[in-house]
């Protein structure tokens, strides 16, 4: 059932969760042996929408190893669905894994949207008209989101995700978000220990000959100095998404991490064309899709010829 903090709290809340008709708890079973489950949050009625775009979330689908294979997810899945239109809901959205996870979600006829995080894919059923269809963001009952970073919300890591794939062996991500909130577990301050961790990161994969990008929400004023020494060794391409307030919201809001901070911080964080004060760097703007921003990377930074070398 994937990772559990705290056994004992978790069967001290299951009792309440069972008895909350805004959660559901669906066991599969095959004579007396459990075989699977599936738990639901329905968020309620929208304060000025009402039901009109209600929204649950899947916040767990799990079948024993022995019972995979067998029809067990889908008869969850479809028994979800059932729940949600008799509710009646709009919308059922999660999170899956890009492994087993999500191949498992797109068996069974589940495709993901063009919009996701750090390993996960954003999947949605919906049970209303496609005409009155509301972009995940702006519908649900807590928008704007309760709580990311600043300007980028999801598009760096996957524009790093995707110059990855492209190139294949030989690229480095160097990943802001994975070594400070993860690895150092630390907050976003100047002289935070993330930032000789970055740096050592980068000069060792460059060092060590390998394509390296480094992305994350890299303020100027902590991390200016650490990418002023960088690029005076190393020389690069420099890239800046410009983007408003509003469209940081509306892309965080799609992030598996969404609740990890509240907008308020986020108006506290958010600076205005940050830009490094020592290079020219390239700006994206909102209107340039995935794709787009990736081609533009890839073309700028030379990457062709890069991976014709690394190919011989």
């Amino acid at each position: 059932m994937g990772f559990v903090e705290d056994e004992t709290a978790l069967a001290a809340r299951f009792p309440g969760f069972c008895a909350d008709p805004a959660h559901l708890i669906l066991v599969a079973e095959d004579a007396g042996k459990l075989l699977g489950y599936a738990a639901v949050q329905d968020y309620g009625p929208h304060l000025r929408s009402g039901d009109r775009h209600r929204t649950a979330k899947l916040d767990d689908l799990y079948t024993l190893p022995e019972a995979r294979r067998r029809g067990v997810a889908r008869a969850l899945m479809d028994a979800v669905t059932d729940w949600a239109r008799a509710k009646p809901l709009r919308y059922v959205f999660w999170y899956a894994n890009q492994g087993a996870a999500g191949q498992a979600y797109q068996a069974m006829g589940h495709q993901p949207a063009p919009y996701g995080q750090e390993g996960f894919d954003f999947y949605e059923i919906d049970l209303g008209d496609p005409a009155e269809r509301l972009p995940h963001p702006q519908r649900g009952p807590k928008w704007p989101p309760d709580r990311p970073a600043r300007q980028l919300g999801q598009r760096q890591s996957s524009v790093a995700r995707a110059l990855r794939e492209r190139f294949g062996y030989g690229l480095a991500w160097v990943e802001q978000d994975y070594l400070r909130r993860v690895l150092l577990r630390e907050h976003d301050v100047a002289g935070g220990k993330n930032i000789g961790l970055i740096e050592t990161n980068v000069r060792y994969c460059l060092s060590a000959g390998s394509v390296t990008v480094l992305e994350g929400i890299l303020f100027s004023r902590h991390y200016g100095p650490m990418l002023e020494r960088l690029h005076a060794d190393f020389g690069g391409h420099w890239f800046y998404f410009d983007l408003p307030f509003e469209e940081t919201v509306r892309r965080h809001a799609t992030r598996p991490q969404a609740a990890d901070f509240g907008v308020q911080d986020m108006q506290a964080w958010f600076q205005a064309r940050d830009v490094l004060p020592f290079v020219q760097e390239q700006l994206i703007g909102p209107a340039s899709s995935l794709a787009d921003t990736t081609a533009q990377v890839w073309q700028a930074a030379g990457l062709d010829l890069l991976f014709t070398r690394a190919r011989r």
